[in-house]
């Protein structure tokens, strides 16, 4: 949560964490609440990746600068990109999504939010004017429109068939709340949602190998089809 806290609330909890830690040590002997921190534990589901490092000036500038609903400038080396360009910045929230940190932003005139990763900002310069925020931004709405997942905001129905192990997986964590999954002759079940149209649903259906053939959309399973095809080309 460090990324997301601005540093003079990580400075005023550091001595009450401490406290409660000391606290916590002298009663685990005589109290079994005390030791429940010791017997509970969330594990990240995905192949655990090591946190990108971010600059600590830059995580500073972007914290003041979004506390304070002020524009930034910074110089942002996009994906793919070999330098850095500059960028006028009107940030609206830090996100953690698994070991990165990202910041919701408008940039420049655009209305619309993108997200850039921290640790792809190499300098960052607080400007004192105040940052334009979209009309009905809500950062819950921003999240459950599927932005966080890479995808287009729009939504798709997918239709797929499924293995048992994957139909027993879907059926204890359903892919939506429409999510019906019904009896095939080939197959253990088809499954049909309503579900975002992203690359995190490529990566998941990629991610699952031979236990999910895409039926529909048609252009989602010739995407995963061609992938597969230039991936065996690499074996």
């Amino acid at each position: 949560m460090t990324p997301l806290l601005p540093a003079s609330v990580i400075k005023a909890l550091g001595p009450r964490f401490k406290q409660a830690e000391a606290k916590l040590a002298t009663l685990a002997q005589s109290n079994t609440t005390a030791q429940w921190a010791d017997k509970v534990c969330s594990v990240p589901p995905t192949l655990p990746l090591l946190a990108p490092s971010i600059d600590i000036d830059v995580l500073e500038t972007v914290r003041e600068a979004l506390l304070a609903d002020q524009q930034l400038q910074a110089d942002y080396r996009a994906m793919g990109a070999k330098d850095a360009s500059a960028i006028h910045l009107h940030p609206l929230a830090l996100v953690n999504r698994g070991p990165v940190t990202y910041l919701v932003a408008t940039a420049f005139v655009y209305p619309d939010p993108r997200l850039y990763a921290l640790h792809r900002i190499s300098k960052a310069t607080k400007i004192s004017k105040p940052a334009k925020r979209p009309d009905g931004f809500n950062l819950d709405a921003y999240i459950q429109s599927g932005a966080l997942q890479f995808g287009t905001g729009k939504t798709l129905r997918l239709e797929a068939r499924v293995s048992e192990g994957l139909k027993r997986i879907l059926e204890a964590t359903p892919l939506s709340t429409d999510q019906e999954l019904t009896p095939n002759e080939d197959w253990a079940a088809r499954v049909t949602a309503t579900v975002a149209d992203s690359w995190q649903l490529r990566w998941w259906i990629l991610s699952q190998g031979d236990a999910i053939e895409v039926l529909r959309p048609v252009r989602v399973r010739r995407e995963i089809m061609q992938t597969l095809k230039d991936a065996t080309t690499r074996y």
